[in-house]
């Protein structure tokens, strides 16, 4: 389940949370797949070597955020 938390409309902050709907899939099994028909139709990827590159540098950073338990995004070098 996923669920994401909005303010309410009005003068007094109130958190407003609604469920996402979402569904159980092996996303590896995906992406896996999305590789091989890339490859055996010829076509490109859905997405490209820079924008996965800066993908995992985002992931890589806020892992390092929680390990340091810092809210300060301070980037790789």
């Amino acid at each position: 389940k996923a669920f994401v938390s909005r303010r309410g409309a009005g003068t007094v902050p109130e958190l407003v949370t609604s469920e996402i709907p979402s569904e159980r899939r092996d996303t590896l099994l995906d992406e896996v797949r999305s590789f091989i028909d890339c490859i055996a139709n010829r076509k490109p990827p859905l997405v490209g070597g820079i924008e996965g590159r800066n993908a995992l540098a985002l992931a890589r950073l806020i892992t390092h955020c929680i390990e340091q338990g810092t809210t300060d995004f301070v980037p790789f070098s």
